[in-house]
């Protein structure tokens, strides 16, 4: 639950990541279009 503080959501639905370090997780996100399959 505290991964989800780092992440923000805009209007579309695009991660904008505040952390740095969950980058890798952003270029996996934009794969699979699914937060379930981040976390």
């Amino acid at each position: 639950m505290g991964m989800i503080d780092k992440l923000e959501y805009t209007n579309k639905h695009e991660l904008i990541f505040l952390d740095q370090t969950l980058l890798p997780l952003k270029e996996k996100y934009q794969k699979t279009k699914s937060y379930k399959d981040v976390a």
